[in-house]
């Protein structure tokens, strides 16, 4: 089948089975701490039909793989849980992410990892599993949970990248001067709003990893309560960055409101200075007959003395009452 690899588990480590091989083993009676990882990437429905019938799932198991989703989720039914995980990565030449999914599907003695998209953790994730060969002792839970744990990490590099671009955009913002930092903080605001939808929804599993539960061996391995920790520093990076970026932005909003009064408060002081000559000006260039001081030999400098003594004590007004 095009695109699926075949791998099987145990606690000597992975090796790459065939599909004749993981058919069989599919159909024999599950070994002690064996488990059948089978890895597909952009599945037509068909084929992810015959995989759930190759496995022994039932159909609804898949129904979350069959598309790219734009949250994670998690889910929990019948012996099977169902981990859809957000893959995002930075596209080159913009400050978008590119994102994808990988759904993790983990029964007793399966794991089935369907990936959309351009990015694939699972080579990480097999590397992980190598160097600790001894987590697959706890079967292909402790395989799902290893490829949910290097997911968290890419989420990590991506909140430590968003960290360094919110110091940036507050160093812009409160550098002094007057910056448009608007369309800086809705950019970073938005990789936030992606690395939310890729978090938020694991952290029912984060609960579920953490409890200490004595009847299910396994569950509270300092492996498993590692991830469900590593779920919660994630978040709290996330909603860390989301309260700064909200301050930056009404600090921002607040700087850019009082620019404005500024502006504002100039315009009508150099309007108020501009308005007396003007109004003088306006009055004797009416050429009313009857009027005195157009007969005086001093009338002419005597207006333009008044006006500049006028605009000269405006300007000196609105100056010290911080207008101009």
């Amino acid at each position: 089948m095009s695109g699926t690899t075949y791998w099987h588990g145990d606690s000597e480590g992975l090796r790459r089975i065939t599909p004749e091989d993981a058919a069989a083993e599919a159909g024999a009676e599950p070994a002690d701490d064996g488990f059948l990882w089978i890895d597909t990437a952009d599945p037509e429905p068909a084929e992810l039909h015959r995989l759930a019938e190759t496995v022994r799932l039932h159909p609804s198991a898949l129904r979350d793989a069959a598309t790219v989703n734009r949250r994670s989720r998690y889910d929990s039914y019948g012996g099977i849980r169902t981990i859809v995980l957000k893959t995002l990565w930075s596209r080159h030449g913009d400050d978008g992410l590119g994102h994808g999914t990988v759904t993790i599907v983990v029964s007793s003695t399966v794991l089935l990892t369907v990936r959309h998209g351009d990015h694939d953790p699972l080579p990480d994730t097999r590397e992980f599993l190598d160097a600790h060969p001894r987590l697959l002792s706890h079967g292909a839970a402790a395989a799902g949970f290893a490829v949910l744990d290097r997911m968290l990490s890419r989420y990590r590099e991506l909140c430590d990248d968003v960290d360094e671009r919110v110091t940036e955009v507050e160093r812009r913002v409160f550098s002094g001067g007057r910056v448009d930092a608007v369309g800086d903080i809705y950019a970073v605001q938005r990789r936030v709003v992606e690395l939310r939808e890729a978090v938020t929804p694991l952290l029912a599993l984060a609960e579920d990893l953490l409890e200490d539960d004595d009847a299910r061996p396994g569950r509270a391995t300092g492996f498993l309560r590692g991830v469900g920790h590593h779920i919660r520093r994630v978040d709290a990076s996330v909603t860390s960055s989301e309260m700064v970026l909200d301050n930056i932005l009404n600090a921002h909003l607040g700087q850019i409101s009082m620019w404005q009064n500024e502006d504002m408060r100039r315009i009508s002081a150099w309007g108020a200075i501009i308005t007396v000559p003007t109004l003088i000006a306006g009055v004797y260039g009416m050429n009313f007959r009857h009027m005195p001081e157009l007969r005086w030999w001093i009338g002419y400098p005597l207006i333009l003395a008044v006006m500049a003594v006028v605009c000269l004590l405006l300007y000196r007004g609105f100056r010290r009452n911080g207008w101009l």
